[in-house]
Formats: structure tokens, C-alpha cells, sequence
């Protein structure tokens, strides 16, 4: 009981971050020796080039949970595209991959005539999801695709499958007393297919339109006939299978596609580490990026390829900020992984300690590797050897490293500030993302992960038999 009440958010942080870290109290600080293994023979898994992805939602300003209302005006309906911080975190990854949609994607319908009414979404308890229809505009669509063209994103956008389908009260044998609503009937596409039409039309570059089970407690089907495959997304045959959170989804979602022979690859399409918005001074904090960076190093390490962030903006889990746009924490260690951080995942662990979580992967810009380290404890620093097959003891010597420290401001992992090698990362008046330079350390020094801390590793100098038979990977 002691423990948890010296917790700054009691349950909500450690059950998020799987692990105690967030409840140490301070106390005597340690130093311990440890080792990181990783095996550069070959890779175990491989992600997309783009493994990094965030959403864009639909929720209104109304939206509120527990008694606050977290999402402003972050939908892709109002979301202000001539903010110029907005536009410079998304144009940094260039590109970053973003999903528009959500759970009101199937309570949207498009404007295919500039002279049809065009109506928001209005609260309404009556309603479905507790909303009436609401509409995206043909100028706002427009203006989307101008926006994310030039600041290079990929986007997915998600389709309304509820369209001219019933719902109804039934029974699909699982959930609370296996009571569930059931969406009967059929799809009626005609709107987004005029939609669709529209877009080509204009030569809009859209990645993929998605095509999702609705959420919340539904069922529903569509028929093979009514899917439609663009060139350049995944497909679906019909065939609709789910996969619930719990200890291993990332492992079954893996076994499931390695047991059915499927050319199908898995996405991570929607997972913010919370429910219901998240929740203000843990989600936004410098705390999260232990849950996101983990997560992101385990589904990459279970051939997961590609991990969508809900939210790019919006609710209190946006990276960046819902009214300011400027970057929480969990932006940094997203744009660090997407530039630092290969397709090719190599096995990883580290010895020494069970608080110290590492990833490794070939390197995205250079030949080499680049080692993720987390420190989950705050009270205890590692000083980590790198061994690179199972009979290395660790002393083999590099000339340089080049290391990536991202710590709390003051040492306050609810702090929304993060530090890079000590300096705070700090949009400036201009609205420009910092620069994120790393710091050369001899490669003869152990690796120094200080408490509640985070290090990316770039070991360029070193021809590693798992990359560079690979090639040189480039942005």
C-alpha cells in the first residue's frame, strides 16, 4: 500500500508501463554492470521502412471523459493546417505516416457536390457513438491533401462501413454476458465510392483506404464484392479476424500469421496506452515514452510492421500537444526511432538487470547498428557493454559511437519537457523542431543509462554481418 501511494499517479502509471519503475521510491542510488548481447549474424524480423504512424481523429472539441475534455480542435475536420509548428513536427519525418479516422469514421459521410449541406458532427446521446452523422466537405478534403503533400506525409483514411446498415441489439457469444450490437444488412458504398472517384479525379496520393471492423462491441460483415483494392494499401478478402489486447497480442498476431500461410502483414493500426483520451500529466509526459518505446522495440521485434500512435495530435496521448502543436516527450523518441532505427530488427537482450529493456536494429542511415536502451529504474545507473555473439565478452573496442540521452527536465518524469544530452528540446519562436545532435563517446567506455533514462546507440565504424549484406539503408 506504501508503494503505491508513493506512485505520482497511483495504478494508472504502473499498470501502463507494465513494470514498477514509475512507483521506486527514491532512495540509495547504485551503479550495476551489465551486458547488452546482440546477435549481428542475421536479422529476426523486418518492419516497413516506415514503421512509425500516428492518427489524426475525429472526434468534436465536445468530446469529454471522466470530466474533461480533452481533443480542442484536433480533428481532421478542424484541425488548423496553417500552423506552422504543426506543419514542421509532421514535415521533420519526411515522411510520416498518418491514419485519418477512427470510432466516428463510421458516422462520416463526404461531400461529393459542393452544393449538398455539409453538417458537423453534434452531440446527441440518442445517436450512435452519442453523434449524429457529421461531413467532410470537399474544400476541407482539398486542403488536407494540399497540407500532408507538402509536408510530405503517407496517409491512410479510413472508410464509413456502417453505411446503410442496421444496428441491432444480438449475440456474438463473447464480451459483458455476450451482449453486443450487431450492424446487419449491406454496405452501401455509394458514397464512398463517389468519394473515391472525387479524389483520383483530383490525383490526390492516398497510401491505402481502410477498411476496419467497426469497434465498441460490434459485429458486422462485409461481402467480398463490396471491397474494392487500391494499388498501393492492403486488401481484404473478406475473411475478418481480431485479435484482443492482453500479456502476448503481439506474439499471437505474429504465430497467427506465420500458422495461415498468409501473404497478409501485420499492422498495429490504432494504440495510445490508455483508454477514453488518455489522461493529462502521464499520457503527455516524459513517463509515457517508457510504455512507447518499449512497445515500438517489442512489436518490431515480433515482425510487426508498421505501429500506429493514437494520437498524432489530439485527446492527452497526441505527440504533440492538442492547442499548442508543440512536441510532448513521446514526439522526440518517435522521430529519434524513425530516423535512428533500420527495418531489420536484430535479437537483443541485456543482462544485469530486468529494469534495463534493449532493442537493436540495423542502422537507417549508415552501415552499423543502432541499440535502444531503458532504464525503467530510478535509482540505479547501468554501465552496459555491447557484446556482439554469444561468446563475446564484451570488450570489443570501437573508435567512436555516437549516443542519443533523452531524460526528464529536473529529473521529473511527469515533466513535459525532455532533455537531449542534457539540453532541453525547445520549439523556438519561429516554430521550428529542434535540431537532435548526438554526442561522441570512445567506443572503449561502457554505455552509461542513467536512472529513468533513455538511450539510442549508433555504432557506425563496424561492418556487421546482419546489415551489411543488407546494404547501406538511406531515408
Amino acid at each position: 500500500m506504501m508503494m503505491l501511494k508513493q506512485c505520482l499517479c497511483s495504478v494508472l502509471v504502473c499498470v501502463l508501463c507494465f513494470s514498477s519503475f514509475a512507483c521506486d521510491v527514491k532512495g540509495e542510488e547504485r551503479v550495476i554492470e551489465g551486458t547488452v548481447r546482440i546477435d549481428v549474424n542475421r536479422p529476426i524480423a523486418e518492419t516497413d521502412e516506415n514503421f512509425v504512424y500516428a492518427t489524426i481523429d475525429l472526434w468534436p472539441a465536445e468530446k469529454c471523459d471522466y470530466g474533461t475534455c480533452a481533443w480542442g480542435n484536433s480533428s481532421l475536420l478542424n484541425l488548423d493546417l496553417k500552423n506552422v509548428v504543426l506543419f514542421n513536427a509532421v514535415k521533420a519525418f519526411s515522411p510520416l505516416r498518418i491514419r485519418f479516422g477512427g470510432t466516428l469514421q463510421d458516422r462520416l459521410i463526404y461531400q461529393t457536390d459542393r452544393t449538398e449541406a455539409c453538417n458537423p458532427f453534434v452531440y446527441n446521446t440518442s445517436q450512435l457513438y452519442n453523434y449524429t452523422l457529421g461531413c467532410l466537405y470537399l474544400d476541407r478534403w482539398d486542403e488536407l491533401n494540399s497540407f500532408f503533400t507538402r509536408s510530405r506525409a503517407i496517409f491512410t483514411f479510413g472508410l464509413n462501413v456502417l453505411n446503410g446498415k442496421t444496428i441491432e441489439e444480438g449475440s456474438t457469444g463473447f464480451g459483458p454476458a455476450n451482449a453486443t450490437l450487431v450492424a446487419k444488412g449491406n454496405w452501401d458504398y455509394s458514397n464512398a465510392e463517389s468519394f473515391l472517384r472525387y479524389t483520383v479525379d483530383k490525383g490526390y496520393d492516398v497510401f491505402a483506404w481502410a477498411l476496419v471492423c467497426p469497434r465498441h462491441g460490434f459485429s458486422t460483415s462485409i461481402n467480398n464484392k463490396n471491397l474494392s483494392t487500391n494499388d498501393k494499401g492492403p486488401t481484404d478478402n473478406g475473411s475478418w479476424r481480431s485479435l484482443r489486447t492482453g500479456a502476448v497480442p503481439l506474439w499471437n498476431l505474429k504465430n497467427l500469421l506465420k500458422e495461415t500461410g498468409t501473404s497478409a502483414v501485420g499492422w498495429v493500426t490504432e494504440s495510445g496506452g490508455a483508454y477514453n483520451s488518455g489522461r493529462d500529466g502521464v499520457t503527455n509526459t516524459f513517463v509515457f515514452s517508457f510504455w512507447y518505446l518499449d512497445i515500438l522495440g517489442m512489436a518490431a521485434a515480433y515482425d510487426t510492421k508498421v505501429f500506429c500512435r493514437q494520437t498524432l495530435v489530439g485527446g492527452y496521448y497526441g505527440l504533440l500537444d492538442t492547442t499548442t502543436f508543440v512536441p510532448n516527450p513521446d514526439y522526440y523518441g518517435a522521430l529519434l526511432w524513425h530516423r535512428l532505427m533500420g527495418k531489420h530488427v536484430l535479437r537483443t537482450r541485456f543482462e544485469g538487470s530486468s529494469k534495463i529493456r534493449a532493442y537493436a536494429h540495423c542502422a537507417k542511415n549508415s552501415h552499423g547498428v543502432v541499440v535502444l536502451l531503458i532504464n525503467l529504474d530510478g535509482n540505479t545507473t547501468a554501465k552496459a557493454k555491447l557484446s556482439l555473439s554469444e561468446n563475446d565478452d564484451g570488450e570489443r573496442l570501437f573508435d567512436f559511437r555516437q549516443e542519443y540521452h533523452l531524460t526528464p527536465l529536473e529529473g521529473n518524469i511527469q515533466s513535459k519537457t525532455v532533455l537531449l544530452n542534457g539540453q532541453p528540446l525547445i520549439v523556438n519562436s519561429s516554430g521550428v523542431i529542434p535540431i537532435m545532435e548526438p554526442v561522441e563517446v570512445f567506443g572503449s567506455r561502457p554505455i552509461t543509462v542513467n536512472p529513468h533514462s533513455i538511450v539510442f546507440v549508433h555504432i557506425s565504424n563496424f561492418a556487421f554481418k546482419a546489415c551489411s549484406s543488407l546494404g547501406v539503408e538511406v531515408l
